[in-house]
């Protein structure tokens, strides 16, 4: 069988087995907040400035992803469902025959630009010919 007649291969997780600091990467800090709600934001808010650390999402992410009642909560919100549904599309995207061999032709055809490249030279290409940009030296 060629790869290219491959059914796209389907996700090894489901909503609740999905590990979820992999989930929180398709969160936006606006839509986490809004799960979260405002009680639970404004604790997790002191708790930043009584351990002297800046409000960050970084930050959020991390206290979420540590409380396992927090997690849970979110994991089954919408804004999980939804997050969850960007990982499949992006999984369906990454895994897709057609992708793969678009993949593999743009990379034979650029085996030789590559090969080309030195230093900090960069190399734009247009149809009407090459353009080189120089680095300026450090």
């Amino acid at each position: 069988m060629d790869i290219d007649d491959q059914p796209p291969r389907p996700s090894a997780y489901t909503l609740e087995t999905i590990p979820f600091g992999k989930l929180l990467h398709y969160m936006k800090r606006e839509d986490l907040v809004e799960a979260l709600g405002p009680g639970t934001y404004a604790t997790l808010q002191q708790q930043a400035a009584s351990q002297g650390e800046s409000f960050t999402s970084k930050y959020l992410k991390k206290q979420v992803a540590n409380d396992p009642q927090l997690s849970e909560h979110v994991r089954g919100t919408e804004l999980g469902s939804r997050a969850f549904a960007k990982y499949q599309a992006n999984l369906e995207s990454i895994t897709n025959p057609a992708n793969a061999a678009k993949s593999r032709e743009v990379r034979k055809a650029m085996a030789e630009p590559r090969q080309g490249y030195m230093g900090c030279v960069a190399t734009k290409r247009s149809a009407q010919g090459a353009q080189t940009i120089h680095c300026p030296a450090p």
